[in-house]
């Protein structure tokens, strides 16, 4: 289902149990906020962002997810709390605040 909606050449195959996304194949907001974010290219960052990942999705019985996606979401929102620490500092070096 993945192949036929995204492309044979999107889905990468990674052994029996897992599989992956090529993203020079497949563009995500979610890569490219930690592009811009690691770039610190903040203002792009924030526009990109828009919550916390993958917000209200949830699979029962999947703790080993669960904590990938809270460690996830913890190192988004961190990201976030730098590119807004760096905004307001370029501000008031410029006086805009």
């Amino acid at each position: 289902m993945l192949r036929t909606a995204l492309g044979a050449d999107v889905v990468v195959t990674r052994g029996d149990d897992d599989i992956g996304l090529d993203s020079a194949l497949l563009w995500t907001d979610v890569a490219a906020f930690d592009r811009a974010a690691a770039e610190q290219q903040c203002a792009a960052a924030l526009e990109l962002y828009r919550g916390p990942l993958l917000d209200g999705f949830f699979i029962s019985g999947a703790v080993e997810f669960e904590r990938w996606l809270d460690d996830e979401r913890s190192r988004r929102q961190r990201a976030v709390a730098d590119c807004v620490r760096r905004l307001v500092e370029q501000a008031e070096a410029d006086g805009d605040l």
